[in-house]
């Protein structure tokens, strides 16, 4: 990636394609992992998580989405 696009991924003024994270998870040898489900009810990633660094986490309707990266 040139610098100009990580500059604006580091600043959030761009939201990442799924490409782009993947370019990203290869780069720094880290899994990302997210993952969705209902508020308060962990999936099967949930597993994961209690080992995984939580870079974001949102709720919104009953819904939570988490982000990830071990």
């Amino acid at each position: 990636m040139k610098q100009p696009a990580v500059a604006r991924l580091e600043a959030g003024e761009s939201n990442p394609s799924w490409e782009t994270l993947q370019r990203i998870s290869r780069a720094l040898g880290v899994e990302f992992l997210v993952d969705i489900s209902p508020t308060k009810r962990r999936s099967l990633v949930g597993k994961e998580l209690d080992r995984a660094e939580v870079v974001e986490r949102l709720s919104s309707g009953g819904t939570e989405i988490v982000v990830a990266a071990t």
